[in-house]
């Protein structure tokens, strides 16, 4: 078991470089936010863009891109129904979120399955929310070894077809194997499974367990996906950061809210990368 510090996040910090421009931080799509869960994809995407990503685009529905244009300007927005367009954009992108909003609706399940038969080995799966549930039922084959799984208790339940109380870390590190995942457990101490190694948290609060949470997570964990040097080091570093933003507003809140921890991002980011 390895605990993770801030010891160990910093140096994954880096500055940014002067000649650097946007295309040196991450071509990000994120799919998701249908017009029933159109903000669980708005918080996603405003996370990425906060995270640092160079490029965001979302694939929402049609009533949730005037919503997200209106409230992220800087993301660009896609029609989720327009599937040629969808996967045009996943071949264009460096890692491609899928899950937050998406439903479980047949057009759910289309996309879901097209969009893991074209993700290419160089680029980065993040499978959250109802993309945990839809791979669940439909196992599908995935060309890329390099995906992130961010499953909640009972995500994982369906995931894995038994309680995280039965589990071990033994038995926690076989079914990441069998996964081929890097595997995010999110609980009360969010821990994170790959390569034979358990990795433990000591951040977090209960002023965290609202709604949006997850989705704040994935989308950081989606923006760092594009600027650091491994998907596991975006995975690390996405939850700590969550996690340490939230401590610290916590201190001054009986409840921290995700769009909170989104708007401090920039500026907890920046202390990072100077130190």
């Amino acid at each position: 078991m390895t605990t993770i510090s801030l010891d160990n996040i910093q140096p994954l910090i880096p500055e940014r470089l002067s000649n650097s421009y946007k295309g040196s931080y991450g071509q990000i799509l994120i799919i998701g936010g249908s017009e029933r869960y159109g903000g669980a994809a708005m918080i996603a995407a405003e996370a990425c863009v906060k995270s640092g990503a160079g490029l965001t685009t979302a694939a929402v529905a049609q009533n949730v891109r005037s919503s997200l244009r209106s409230r992220l300007p800087e993301c660009m927005t896609l029609d989720f129904t327009d599937l040629p367009e969808v996967l045009y954009a996943v071949k264009k992108a460096d890692t491609v979120l899928i899950g937050p909003g998406l439903g479980l609706d047949n057009h759910a399940k289309k996309v879901f399955e097209k969009v893991c038969h074209v993700i290419q080995p160089h680029q980065t799966l993040i499978l959250d929310a109802d993309a945990l549930t839809l791979y669940s039922l439909m196992e599908p084959q995935i060309n890329t070894k390099k995906r992130i799984m961010t499953p909640h208790l009972g995500e994982w339940r369906r995931l894995a077809k038994k309680s995280l109380k039965a589990e071990t870390e033994e038995t926690l590190l076989a079914d990441q194997k069998r996964l081929e995942t890097i595997l995010v457990i999110k609980s009360s101490r969010t821990r994170v499974y790959f390569d034979n190694t358990a990795y433990r948290y000591t951040v977090g609060n209960p002023a965290q367990a609202t709604g949006g949470m997850g989705d704040c997570l994935a989308g950081i964990i989606a923006g760092l996906s594009g600027q650091l040097a491994s998907p596991l080091d975006a995975t690390l570093a996405g939850v700590f950061i969550h996690s340490a933003i939230a401590d610290d507003l916590a201190k001054k809140r009986y409840v921290v809210l995700p769009t909170e921890i989104i708007n401090t991002l920039p500026f907890y980011l920046k202390s990072l990368s100077l130190n």
